[in-house]
């Protein structure tokens, strides 16, 4: 059958079978209505950000917990779902934001040294984690860690990878 998926193809034969080949109007509307709300595909994406400041050591110690996609998963996804990634993180960071203002920097830094560490299920290719970093490297800005992301003010290290269940990122920043 050409322009069905295979769930409709499926279950509009099975209504075939049944009906000895015929298929009514309220049958067909009620199998295309049923699929169309079960293809549906909602991702969970939802995310907690501690923040903890190391004055001694001059660093910043951001903990981003929850499942970050890889560059390939993020590039897939419907551009509805990258910007609810993306608002996830975000929402994450201002919660954190009111939480630990007392810890974040009256100004900001004019320099710093971005090093991430992130907790996988399985490695990754060098660049597959560019995207979720991004948008970290902005709400650091954003939180007026430092100045701008550019390499005048920023340098992030090759991010370490640990394999373990608990997806996290654990961003150093020092100052």
């Amino acid at each position: 059958m050409k322009g069905y998926s295979k769930q409709q193809e499926k279950a509009l034969l099975k209504i075939a079978k049944k009906n000895n080949g015929n298929i009514s109007a309220s049958s067909y509307r009620e199998v295309m209505s049923n699929l169309k709300n079960t293809v549906k595909k909602q991702h969970d994406f939802s995310f907690e950000v501690k923040i903890k400041h190391i004055e001694e050591e001059k660093k910043y110690e951001f903990y981003i917990v929850g499942k970050h996609l890889s560059t390939n998963v993020y590039n897939s996804l419907h551009f509805r779902d990258k910007l609810r990634y993306k608002t996830a993180i975000k929402k994450a960071f201002n919660v954190a934001r009111l939480i630990y203002k007392d810890q974040l920097p009256k100004v900001p830094h004019s320099y710093v040294e971005l090093c991430p560490t992130l907790y996988l299920k399985r490695h990754r290719d060098d660049d597959g984690t560019s995207a979720t970093l991004k948008i970290i490297r902005d709400m650091i800005v954003n939180l007026g860690t430092v100045v701008d992301d550019s390499r005048e003010y920023m340098v992030m290290n090759i991010p370490n990878e640990i394999i373990s269940k608990n997806w996290k990122i654990v961003m150093k920043v020092k100052y």
